[in-house]
């Protein structure tokens, strides 16, 4: 699907412009990776069947006020990284990281610590854009932070975006089917919802997550979205009662309340 290969494209073109000027290889920078992107699912006690809407902008937004200072939408202005002048980086408040272009984001954690010297750091691995640890300095209004790179010394100014949203409009009378209604998930953790109204979303793994437009005839699902520009992508579907089988992979109904 396109949005795949959007995925490989951004990681190449930011890989070559971006990482150049960061060190981001080896041994510990890929443990370190691996540690902040651990997570766990729980169980749901909820019944699918009677748990198919969920409020979408719930989904990926920030808590401001659990004293996280970093909690926001931001962008980069300044220094290092803001030739990703198309992009937005978001930080929930509870740790949870995503870089987000259009109705995409690509997800990541981030931690807050001290180093040797006991100053304070933040940390996070996008592999461009924000990548590695950085010691960080605060305006005095809390609009802008300052990143240091602790290994390169590299710095990215980053100021606060107050009006932010990722989910699209709602499209004009889009043709729907209503046995899609809710959420699905595959055996391996690929997840979609298609809302009542014409909105369709998609959790990747935990790695990406896009909001689209969709409409259905013909057993095709066309959806539309915003990347750097206006994409679209078409799945062939087949539905039972609570099996969904979309381009040739099959997922089974999950209550709405599952999906992150």
């Amino acid at each position: 699907m396109k949005r795949a290969i959007i995925s490989l494209l951004l990681a190449a073109v930011f890989s070559a412009t971006v990482l150049s000027g960061c060190d981001n290889g080896g041994s510990d920078s890929q443990e370190t990776t691996a540690d902040i992107n651990a997570t766990t699912a729980e169980p749901t006690t909820v019944n699918p069947e009677e748990d198919k809407e969920t409020n979408l902008a719930a989904l990926h937004t920030f808590d401001a006020e659990n004293g996280d200072e970093f909690a926001g939408v931001w962008k980069i202005t300044g220094g290092s990284g803001s030739q990703l002048e198309s992009f937005v980086f978001l930080l929930d408040g509870h740790n949870k990281s995503s870089m987000v272009l259009g109705n995409m984001g690509f997800m990541s954690n981030y931690k807050l610590g001290t180093d040797e010297n006991g100053k304070p750091t933040f940390e996070t691995h996008f592999y461009y854009g924000l990548e590695g640890v950085y010691n960080y300095k605060f305006s005095q209004d809390k609009s802008s932070v300052t990143l240091t790179n602790t290994k390169t010394d590299d710095e990215s100014v980053l100021e606060r975006v107050e009006d932010y949203n990722f989910i699209p409009d709602y499209p004009d009378d889009p043709q729907l089917d209503p046995q899609l209604y809710g959420a699905w998930m595959s055996e391996n953790g690929d997840s979609y919802y298609f809302d009542k109204y014409g909105i369709m979303y998609n959790n990747s793994f935990d790695s990406q997550f896009t909001f689209m437009t969709y409409s259905v005839e013909d057993g095709e699902i066309t959806a539309e979205y915003t990347a750097q520009d206006k994409e679209t992508d078409s799945y062939k579907y087949s539905l039972t009662p609570d099996k969904l089988t979309l381009n040739g992979m099959e997922y089974s109904r999950i209550a709405a309340s599952e999906l992150k």
